[in-house]
């Protein structure tokens, strides 16, 4: 058993549960033990020599497990480590205090202090070399001399970050440039849109009737034809069955014109362009008097009546094909080119738009002379169901071209930012008549 002559007595001591409990009486070593003249360490100087530890144990203080027997000869050789307790040894100082004033420690530096890449020098904080640390209230000042100025002729957020980085440095510099370029007045009002175009495509809904909703535009620039001298053609489209009603008119008709024009070829409700003879007062009450609804389309927004935009292309492309060099008769093929239109098959709808209007097949001047036939008489009934499964039909083929086109279109676009209303925002240069001596 090991016996030192500084420890007391052993007792034992019965627990709750009958077993004995080991104890050591220390009343004799507490009265010839000396106390340390410092104070024990800190808790957080203990906790810091676990830094960078990978195995920890434990004292079982239930079973006295870590009373372990010292080699025999030892035992007056234990002492408690302290961190840097080498200082505090009187008999080891005398011997550093010698080893100090033959070696002395090598002087720190003044003019630099280097820490993670980071450099002080004259007072200023450098990374990576020489670029300059900018604190939060001089980012702004810098940002402004790489970009705002004369020399920096307000170049996007790429070119504006590389000329900031090369020269200064502060965390999340490319957000803070890239907020900045977007804040200028003058870059947003001067320089080409060249992200995706915001906004998703949003497709109108499909109409539930022939003729109940209709697009109209006007195709003008044309040469003068007949001795009328139309310069312009008033286009109406059908949403649904994509019927189309070509009327000649005057680049300059008014408001009273048009409605001429109107009441004696079209009288069905319209969704018109924001062309200044439909947005008339004289036009708006004409459409309230015949009960009626007049929609708006957005301006410079030419998706909103795309059915018509593309309606207009197909007959400037049809008219240079029967007109050739009869440019001042282009009204008087303006019956065939209707006719020929509405007598094809849409490739949306899969029906000609004559077919969906009237019920049933027209009869096409034929290519050969053959012997005349006589159609089958049909009943009302079935006539009327036969239409309402091609309607149902042509909506479901709109349904599904909608969505092939919206999924093509967004792949060029991107979801626009939250805008409510009273915010300010920049209308682009061709919605407006500017007076500027150049269009740029």
């Amino acid at each position: 058993m090991l016996r030192i002559r500084w420890l007391g007595a052993i007792l034992f001591v019965q627990k709750a549960d009958g077993t004995q409990r080991m104890c050591i009486n220390f009343t004799g070593l507490n009265k010839i033990t000396v106390c340390d003249k410092f104070p024990i360490p800190h808790p957080e100087e203990l906790l810091s020599r676990l830094y960078g530890a990978k195995f920890f144990s434990s004292l079982d203080l239930r079973q006295y497990f870590y009373q372990t027997r010292i080699k025999e000869g030892d035992e007056e050789k234990m002492a408690f480590i302290i961190r840097r307790g080498y200082s505090a040894d009187p008999f080891f100082h005398p011997v550093l205090q010698h080893l100090s004033q033959q070696y002395p420690p090598a002087p720190t530096p003044d003019f630099a202090l280097r820490l993670r890449g980071m450099s002080l020098c004259a007072g200023l904080l450098y990374f990576e070399g020489n670029r300059l640390c900018v604190p939060r209230s001089q980012q702004g000042t810098v940002m402004a001399g790489m970009h705002s100025l004369l020399h920096a002729a307000y170049f996007g957020t790429g070119k504006t970050y590389r000329k900031v980085a090369s020269l200064y440095y502060w965390p999340k510099m490319w957000r803070s440039v890239a907020s900045f370029v977007c804040a200028c007045d003058r870059y947003q009002r001067s320089k080409g849109l060249t992200a995706a175009c915001p906004g998703l495509l949003q497709p109108l809904p499909i109409p539930s009737r022939p003729w109940e909703s209709t697009c109209i535009d006007r195709l003008t620039d044309l040469p003068p034809s007949d001795d009328e001298g139309f310069d312009a053609i008033l286009v109406a489209l059908c949403r649904l069955i994509k019927a189309v009603v070509l009327i000649p008119t005057h680049s300059i008709a008014g408001a009273e014109e048009t409605a001429r024009i109107y009441r004696q070829h079209i009288s069905y409700k319209k969704g018109f362009q924001r062309d200044p003879r439909f947005v008339a007062h004289f036009w708006q009450t004409l459409h309230a008097s015949s009960g009626s609804e007049v929609n708006f389309a957005t301006a410079s927004h030419h998706d909103t009546a795309g059915a018509v935009e593309r309606m207009n292309r197909t007959l400037e492309e049809a008219l240079r094909c029967l007109v050739d060099t009869k440019h001042s008769r282009w009204s008087e093929f303006l019956c065939d080119m209707e006719f020929a239109y509405n007598s094809s098959v849409h490739e949306e709808t899969g029906f000609a738009p004559l077919t969906l209007d009237g019920g049933k097949s027209l009869l096409i001047p034929p290519a050969l002379n053959l012997p005349v036939s006589v159609e089958p008489s049909f009943d009302a009934g079935e006539f009327l169901e036969e239409h309402s499964q091609m309607i149902a039909a042509v909506r479901d083929s709109l349904r599904s071209a909608q969505q092939v086109m919206t999924r093509s279109a967004n792949r060029r676009r991107r979801p626009a930012k939250n805008i409510r209303v009273g915010d300010y925002v920049l209308v682009h240069r061709t919605s407006w008549r500017l007076q500027r001596p150049a269009k740029k």
